[in-house]
């Protein structure tokens, strides 16, 4: 196996998918300490900047250039990323950077990719990524979530095509039943150039925050 270490995006980069009037945002404390949900508002900006905004944009990047070796490749993973509650516009649930969306963006632009689909089994909403890609005939969502925790995201909720109940009771064998069948309609139906899989390790048992009980 063999690793790739991302580098420093420029921020033309970053603006050709994130809104500028949101990276200025990031300037201040209290907005970062609200993005992660962490009281950080006391910290100086530039550490925050070192420690915080800057290893979670390489994240991002690194999902960005995991796609891109997918496609040479045929798979890649990316061990950071994965922030599926940021949007273009904005970052919620320790989510700052939507990574998700600068891959469906950065694989149309690079490599001429129409026909996406989104896999995403974290727990939670994927709400971010599925504000981005409203009403967008070429990306196609299958999200598997527990319907009960945060954040209860309405109108993102209308992005998705294979939308999978998960609960509190739902057992693995049932879990895998439900995300096998449904991935196989997807792909049927839908019949995706690539597949964007995000995992979250939050809907394993005994996982406070997620609530679910699928075993490793």
């Amino acid at each position: 196996m063999k690793f790739h270490e991302p580098c420093a995006p420029s921020r033309r980069w970053l603006l050709d998918v994130v809104k500028a009037g949101y990276l200025f945002s990031h300037n201040f404390s209290a907005k970062v300490s609200k993005l992660v949900e962490l009281p950080l508002c006391f910290l100086p900006g530039w550490f925050l900047r070192s420690q915080l905004l800057e290893p979670m944009c390489l994240g991002s990047v690194g999902s960005v250039d995991s796609a891109y070796l997918a496609m040479e490749k045929g798979w890649a993973i990316n061990l950071s990323g994965g922030f599926h509650h940021a949007r273009k516009d904005g970052g919620e649930g320790f989510c700052v950077y939507p990574d998700i969306t600068m891959i469906t963006h950065y694989l149309r632009r690079v490599y001429n990719v129409k026909k996406i689909m989104i896999v995403d089994l974290d727990a939670h909403q994927g709400n971010g990524h599925e504000r981005d890609h409203l009403e967008d005939e070429n990306t196609y969502i299958l999200d598997a979530y527990n319907h009960s925790i945060y954040p209860g995201d309405q109108l993102a909720k209308s992005a998705i095509q294979k939308d999978i109940y998960v609960q509190s009771s739902t057992n693995t064998e049932t879990f895998l039943a439900d995300v096998r069948t449904a991935l196989d309609e997807a792909i049927a139906e839908f019949q995706p150039e690539f597949l964007v899989y995000n995992a979250g390790t939050d809907i394993l048992d005994m996982d406070p925050l997620g609530r679910c009980h699928i075993s490793p």
